[in-house]
């Protein structure tokens, strides 16, 4: 894997986790907080995605689902690699390969946007 898919799915799963630096605003931080409101338009202060978290974003909404479910173990579960493995019913292997051509994947993407 590359690393420059490799940080940008990074960034990706910490947005998808709520961190960098946006830890607590969930949708359930926000209805504790904030009230039955709290998902109404007029709500302001909502962080917006970055351009590199939107990008990604946008590509793993292309994805074929057994991609798309290894990316989420990976960078957004942070799950072992024998663990998301079982978890998909594949060998660590096909896991491994998954996230590999998520990446170059990615990359194509990039160079076609």
């Amino acid at each position: 894997m590359t690393a420059t898919a490799e940080i940008m799915f990074l960034q990706w799963g910490q947005w998808q986790k709520g961190g960098s630096g946006l830890s607590g605003v969930n949708i359930l931080w926000r209805c504790i907080h904030e009230g039955a409101g709290a998902s109404h338009i007029t709500v302001t202060g909502e962080p917006h995605m970055s351009a590199t978290v939107e990008l990604v974003e946008r590509f793993c909404l292309t994805l074929k689902p057994p991609y798309r479910y290894a990316i989420n173990h990976r960078y957004i579960y942070n799950s072992p690699d024998n663990y998301a493995a079982k978890r998909l019913h594949v060998t660590p292997d096909v896991y491994r390969n998954r996230l590999d051509a998520a990446a170059n994947m990615l990359e194509n993407y990039l160079v076609e946007t």
